[in-house]
């Protein structure tokens, strides 16, 4: 399986309340990180205060762009064999 990250453009974590209702955000997304060989699957947070959204996994916490090489939400998924 390959998986193809196609976002190169900044991550949008700014406007973290605009963006969601806007309903921009996913729950889920595959990140590269800069320096980092494997591809991490990350889950969308926020910091309420701040109005700005970020990016964490069990061994990341990602709040900037410079950090991002790629990434590409994760809209659902599904178990082979199995109907939705």
């Amino acid at each position: 399986m390959i998986i193809e990250l196609t976002h190169k453009e900044p991550f949008p974590f700014s406007n973290h309340y605009e963006n969601l209702s806007k309903q921009r955000y996913f729950k889920r997304y595959f990140v590269k990180l800069l320096g980092i060989p494997e591809v991490q699957l990350m889950r969308l947070g926020a910091d309420v205060e701040a109005d700005r959204a970020y990016l964490f996994n069990k061994f990341h916490k990602i709040e900037r762009n410079y950090e991002i090489e790629a990434w590409e939400p994760i809209e659902s998924y599904r178990i082979a064999g199995e109907q939705e």
